[in-house]
C-alpha cells in the first residue's frame, strides 16, 4: 500500500477522487487530448488506485537476479535427489540386510522399490537438463542496483492509458531536455496524481527511455 501524496488509498472507494479538475484538464493537454474525457479520467485514477493498492497487473514485477538464483537451486535440489535415488550403495546395503536377517520377502519388496524409482531418476535427469540449458542461455547478471519495481508498474501502467487513449506509440525525444506528448503525460501524472513518486525531468526522461526500450520482461 502506498500513501498518494495526501491521500491515503486504503480509505478511497470512487476512483474519481484521485485529483482536481483542474488535474486532470493539465494531464489531457499534455498527453494532447482536446476536450475533456470523462472515460480517460476515470481509467486513470482507477489505474493509480489499483496500483497504489499493489493490484496493477504488469510485467515490469520481474526480478531477473532472483529467478535464476532460485532456478540454480532447484537445479542443485535436483541433482542431489538424483545423487541419492540412483546411488546403488543404499541398495547393497539393504540387500545385505536381507541376506543376513535370511527374510526373503524383504528382498523382493526391495528390489520392486528400486525398479519403481527409475521412471523418477530418468524425469529428473531431463529436469536437470532443461534447468542447466536454460542456466546456460541466460544472460549474466551485471550487478547494481536492483530496479525500482513500484516505479516501474507504475510507468507501465501510464503507458498503457497513453497508447489506447491516443492512438500513438509511446516514445520520449531529447534535445537538451527530454520532450514529447508522451514525456508531459506521464510527468504530469506523477506530479498532480503521485506527488511522492516526483522524479526530476532529467531522471524521468532516462527512466522511460529504459523502460521502452528493454520493454516488459517475462519469464
Amino acid at each position: 500500500m502506498h500513501k498518494i501524496g495526501f491521500l491515503n488509498l486504503s480509505t478511497m472507494h470512487d476512483a474519481t477522487s484521485i485529483g482536481t479538475d483542474e488535474d486532470y484538464q493539465c494531464i489531457e493537454q499534455a498527453a494532447g487530448i482536446k476536450s475533456p474525457n470523462n472515460a480517460f479520467r476515470d481509467e486513470l485514477a482507477t489505474t493509480i488506485q489499483n496500483w497504489a493498492n499493489g493490484q496493477l497487473d504488469d510485467s515490469a514485477n520481474f526480478r531477473p537476479a532472483a529467478t535464476m538464483k532460485s532456478l540454480k537451486q532447484v537445479a542443485a535440489d535436483a541433482a542431489r535427489l538424483h545423487q541419492s535415488l540412483s546411488d546403488e550403495s543404499l541398495f547393497d546395503l539393504c540387500y545385505q540386510e536381507y541376506i543376513w536377517g535370511d527374510e526373503f520377502v524383504f528382498g523382493h519388496e526391495l528390489e520392486d522399490s528400486m525398479s519403481e524409482r527409475k521412471p523418477l531418476v530418468e524425469h529428473l535427469e531431463s529436469l536437470i537438463q532443461i534447468l542447466n540449458s536454460i542456466l546456460a542461455a541466460a544472460p549474466k547478471h551485471k550487478g547494481g542496483r536492483p530496479p525500482d519495481l513500484s516505479f516501474l508498474a507504475l510507468l507501465g501502467g501510464l503507458t498503457h492509458i497513453y497508447e489506447r487513449e491516443t492512438g500513438r506509440k509511446a516514445g520520449v525525444t531529447y534535445h537538451g531536455t527530454y520532450q514529447g506528448p508522451y514525456f508531459r503525460f506521464v510527468r504530469e501524472c506523477i506530479r498532480r496524481l503521485v506527488p511522492d513518486f516526483c522524479r526530476q525531468d532529467a531522471t524521468l526522461g532516462k527512466a522511460l527511455q529504459r523502460y521502452l526500450k528493454h520493454g516488459p520482461v517475462r519469464l
